[in-house]
């Protein structure tokens, strides 16, 4: 009789216990099954022949994203993670779910011959592989526009996706009116985000003849703005370049004022023109209301996040962008960046992994994922393996040689090891200056080791970068040569550093116990 009670309290336990890993396993699977209303459209295949007729094709996906892109309800993913699929072989379209994180997938073919257009449409599951939709559409060259608009609203039907009179009125209405400044459009979108000077150029030229052709034309006055203010950023830094960006955002407010494009242009202005958050948070939070399924605004509104020390909300905007752009590179380097400065370094190293696989090239995240070890445990070795590979085929000794900055610290002394074993609260751009003191500091008063020769050799190359010493540098870190140094930077004498010849760091060291660089603690 003794015997019951314990009996039934194992059964109950047990019972409790299934029932846990049961609500487990479904909760697991919840989040790792992608949502219902979620659809890619991918790359649609062109059967014309001429070269121009690649671009018309791709025109036509474009315009069917866009529009499914405007309904709240669903879950589109982005131009720049589709296109990455465009290929004349067969597709694995459940693969493609799966990398994607979508449930449907809509695909077809385009063919235009003089004045008629054909345009063959199918919806698929990528779960199941089974065909939900399919339609043939075969018409004149100028209804080109009302077919795209016809597709997408079957697709939101054939989801049962909630579509607003708001949402119903964008989708019926056709970017432009003119089929050849169409074409100019979509092929300064191919160029874009090519990131290059002349691409960026040849995008100037190409959409100032869109908006030539068609004064009316809305997103191309956006999309040149924006391609004003990506060259301000990165090549031309001059106010007449910002202005050019304004006069072109300009007239698209003078179009449609309250259009969630134009609204993203002014944040881009905002932020990109004149780094004002508070002014182009509020413009996305506008654009956000007309273009739900947008990556660059939560990119952006993420980047705003993080300067302003709002890091959860980071994280959040950070997340959502990768997860409607999820082979976006630039979004997942934001986001892994992110993780890292919070110290969640397995996150981190997981996003800098997919990035690395869909970008092998890329030499600054293979280094930055080598150099998480060092972030979390104050462990150099990876990224000193990884080091010499990529300075082989990389032009840019200075950018490496600040990446190796840590590694030369990590092995000055024992008296500022172990690193990053203390938490603390994520940096601010002050810190920066705060750490570079303090680093040129331990750099010119103590004497020389591997380490610290490392350090002082990076700080020389932030002035001029000598490639000689680099690979040496890099193929023995342990010797380099010192008939080379600057006059009066460090002694030629090479001794040892003991905890006692590095008291005269002590101000330093504690200047850098007290910066808030992430992952970096003396």
């Amino acid at each position: 009789m003794r015997r019951k009670p314990a009996i039934a309290a194992l059964i109950a336990a047990l019972i409790a216990l299934a029932a846990i890993m049961g609500w487990n396993v479904w909760q697991s699977e919840l989040i790792s099954s992608p949502p219902a209303k979620s659809v890619a459209v991918l790359p649609f295949s062109n059967l014309g022949k001429e070269e121009e007729n690649a671009y018309f094709a791709d025109g036509v996906k474009d315009q069917i994203l866009t529009y499914l892109a405007k309904i709240a309800d669903l879950k589109v993913i982005s131009r720049t993670s589709v296109m990455q699929y465009k290929s004349g072989g067969a597709r694995n379209l459940r693969e493609i779910g799966q990398q994607l994180r979508v449930a449907n997938v809509l695909e077809g073919s385009v063919q235009r011959a003089g004045n008629r257009v054909r345009v063959n449409a199918q919806l698929v599951d990528a779960r199941s592989d089974q065909h939900l939709w399919a339609q043939t559409y075969d018409r004149d060259l100028a209804d080109v526009f009302a077919i795209q608009s016809e597709i997408a609203q079957a697709i939101a039907a054939q989801l049962q996706a909630k579509i607003s009179e708001r949402e119903r009125a964008a989708i019926a209405q056709p970017p432009t009116s003119d089929l050849v400044a169409n074409g100019l459009y979509v092929q300064a979108r191919e160029l874009e985000y090519n990131f290059s000077h002349q691409s960026m150029l040849e995008a100037v030229r190409l959409l100032n003849e869109a908006v030539t052709r068609d004064p009316y034309f809305l997103l191309a006055y956006c999309m040149l703005g924006e391609v004003h203010l990506h060259m301000f950023q990165m090549y031309d830094h001059t106010p007449a370049r910002r202005e050019l960006g304004n006069v072109a955002i300009q007239n698209a407010v003078r179009l449609q004022p309250d259009a969630g494009e134009v609204h993203s242009a002014l944040a881009n202005y905002a932020y990109w023109g004149f780094l004002d958050y508070d002014r182009a948070r509020a413009e996305l939070d506008l654009a956000r209301r007309t273009l739900p399924n947008d990556p660059e605004i939560y990119d952006i509104t993420g980047l705003i996040d993080r300067r302003q020390g709002r890091w959860t909300e980071a994280i959040r905007n950070f997340e959502r962008a990768v997860e409607l752009d999820p082979r976006n590179l630039q979004f997942l380097w934001d986001t892994a960046l992110t993780y890292a400065c919070l110290r969640r370094y397995s996150e981190s190293s997981e996003l800098l992994d997919r990035l690395v696989a869909l970008s092998p090239s890329n030499w600054r995240a293979r280094l930055y994922r080598a150099g998480l070890p060092f972030r979390e445990r104050a462990d150099v070795r990876p990224r000193r393996r990884s080091s010499p590979r990529f300075w082989r085929n990389n032009r840019r000794p200075r950018r490496i040689l600040l990446l190796l900055l840590p590694c030369g610290i990590a092995q000055c002394s024992s008296a500022i090891l172990p690193l990053s074993m203390a938490p603390s609260p994520p940096y601010q751009p002050r810190d920066f200056h705060r750490y570079h003191r303090a680093v040129a500091t331990l750099s010119t008063r103590a004497n020389s080791t591997p380490g610290l020769r490392l350090v002082r050799l990076t700080m020389r190359l932030r002035r001029r970068p000598p490639s000689a010493l680099l690979g040496r540098l890099l193929k023995r870190p342990s010797v380099i040569n010192r008939t080379t140094k600057p006059p009066g930077a460090f002694s030629a004498k090479s001794t040892p550093v003991t905890d006692a010849k590095m008291k005269p760091c002590a101000k330093a060291v504690g200047l850098a116990n007290s910066c808030r660089y992430p992952g970096m603690r003396f």
